[in-house]
């Protein structure tokens, strides 16, 4: 029996389009897929049910150790922590936002077999496929802004890139508890792939990965350490699953951070 891919369950549990009819009706006859479909699902509502002041417990050093070893990760990929962290671009350069929206360069050739692991980065606890490069943990919290204390310290007015029709707002909600970056994003396609968002720096040379945009809203816990005057600019990539952690180069939207 040919079961559902990895790929297709993972991308159902955020809610997004995947698979076929055949898929669907495989779902319908097979107990194993529905279980794995369900586990993925409930490690995906656990995840958007977090709060900015729930504290999230790292894994032991050896857990992460264990993974790397089971994917035969080479040591130079091998993460030393889980976050947020700079990712550098790969193919053609992202173009600077100062310049206002440019171009994607999606297209620009063929690359190869990029990125189940961020999916798995998103559903791995369920899974048992964490893979902690480039992703961090999305917490949805639709009414951030509303919480007693917080503090909307700056915002962006994402707006579409050439020959692209989304567009949304991102803000920095400020607590007791720290920073969230939350976004807000209108007129997504459905895709095969999917959405991260980004900060970059103003001449686009530098960026950080923040995290998945599942379902066009979401709120992500920033870093204490991260300097927003560094990377001011939010940027939002489609990104296809071909294991490359760098930015596709093809963005949908972005916008200047301004308090």
């Amino acid at each position: 029996m040919s079961h559902c891919e990895p790929e297709t369950l993972a991308l159902r549990a955020l809610g997004e389009p995947a698979g076929s009819t055949d898929d669907d009706a495989h779902l319908t006859a097979c107990d194993r897929c529905r279980a794995e479909l369900a586990s993925l699902r409930a490690t995906v509502d656990t995840g958007r049910a977090l709060q900015p002041e729930d504290v999230i417990t790292p894994p032991a050093p050896q857990v992460w150790q264990r993974i790397a070893d089971t994917l035969e990760l080479d040591p130079s990929v091998r993460p030393a922590s889980v976050g947020p962290r700079p990712v550098p671009v790969s193919g053609e350069r992202l173009a600077a936002p100062s310049a206002g929206p440019a171009p994607s360069a999606a297209g620009a050739g063929a690359r190869p077999a990029r990125r189940l692991g961020l999916v798995a980065a998103a559903l791995g606890a369920a899974a048992g496929l964490v893979v902690g490069i480039g992703g961090t943990l999305m917490i949805s919290d639709e009414n951030t802004s509303d919480r007693p204390g917080a503090t909307v310290v700056a915002r962006a007015d994402l707006e579409p890139l050439p020959d692209k029709r989304a567009a949304g707002v991102a803000q920095v909600i400020e607590t007791t508890q720290g920073r969230s970056l939350s976004v807000e994003v209108t007129g997504l396609t459905a895709t095969s792939g999917y959405y991260e968002v980004w900060l970059l720096d103003a001449d686009a040379k530098r960026l950080v990965s923040i995290g998945l945009l599942g379902s066009g809203e979401g709120s992500f816990v920033l870093p204490a350490d991260l300097d927003l005057g560094d990377f001011p600019v939010v940027d939002i990539s489609l990104e296809p699953f071909d294991g490359d952690p760098a930015h596709s180069t093809d963005s949908v939207v972005r916008g200047l951070l301004q308090g």
